[in-house]
C-alpha cells in the first residue's frame, strides 16, 4: 500500500471516529434505554449501520483493505471528539 493511501486511510479512520462518537453521544437516550428489548434492537441496528458505513468508506479509499492501525485511529478520533465535546460544554456556560 502506498504512503498516500495509508495517510488517506488514517484520515478516514479519524473522521469516522469523530462521526461514531458524535452519533453515540446524540443517540445515547435510544441506545441506553431501560427497556431491554428496545436497547438490544437499537444497539444492533446502530452497530450494523456504523460497520457498513465504515466499510463503505474504506472500500472507496483503499479497496476495503483493513490494517491494525486503522482501528487505533478510530479510537484516536473518538477520544478527540470527546475532548471537543467536553470543551464545548465547559465554554457553554
Amino acid at each position: 500500500m502506498s504512503l498516500k493511501i495509508q495517510l488517506l486511510t488514517i484520515a478516514v479512520s479519524v473522521i469516522y471516529g469523530f462521526i461514531f462518537y458524535l452519533l453515540v453521544y446524540l443517540n445515547r437516550k435510544v441506545l441506553f434505554q431501560k427497556n431491554l428489548i428496545k436497547k438490544i434492537i437499537a444497539s444492533f441496528l446502530f452497530v450494523i449501520d456504523m460497520v457498513l458505513l465504515y466499510f463503505l468508506m474504506i472500500k472507496r479509499v483503499n479497496n476495503g483493505i483493513l490494517s491494525p492501525y486503522s482501528y487505533f485511529f478510530i479510537i484516536v478520533g473518538m477520544i478527540l471528539q470527546r475532548m471537543i465535546i467536553v470543551k464545548m460544554k465547559t465554554y457553554k456556560k
